[in-house]
């Protein structure tokens, strides 16, 4: 019964991959996700313009961790970002978003600062404003 679930698990992650844009990551407002992932247990804020250094320099996808209160950010090759001497070990896991959803939800919440949020079950949020970003697939297991 345990093998039937992931496999489940497995077809669901790839069919959410297959499709044309590769896009992962959904957009709700503040309210619906505090509604659908719980209350933020640790949030990290951050100016946007920093965030947007690290986004426009990668392609496709990067990665987000909070661990001990600190912001970890590497590339979709789990290559630290910031801080630049982090040392990430293979069972570190990362949460990872398309950059294209991340700088839609920037750009809809038009806020100065952004906040990276760790809510229950180690879900990662990115919130700016009203905008809050979710639905980060989990690396590992399922690095690109």
């Amino acid at each position: 019964m345990r093998n039937i679930k992931w496999f489940f698990l497995f077809i669901l992650v790839t069919f959410s991959f297959s499709n044309a844009q590769g896009v992962i990551g959904k957009m709700y407002s503040k309210q619906e996700a505090d509604n659908l992932y719980g209350p933020v247990i640790t949030a990290v804020q951050v100016q946007t313009s920093f965030l947007n250094k690290y986004l426009i320099n990668q392609d496709g996808y990067i990665m987000f961790r909070i661990c001990n209160n600190s912001l970890l950010i590497a590339d979709h090759q789990r290559r630290a970002l910031y801080p630049e001497s982090a040392i990430i070990n293979p069972q570190d896991i990362f949460r990872y978003f398309s950059i294209s959803m991340i700088l839609k939800t920037i750009t809809s919440g038009n806020e100065p600062d952004t906040k990276i949020e760790l809510r229950n079950n180690n879900i990662i949020t990115i919130t700016n404003g009203n905008s809050t970003l979710e639905m980060g697939v989990l690396c590992p297991p399922f690095c690109m």
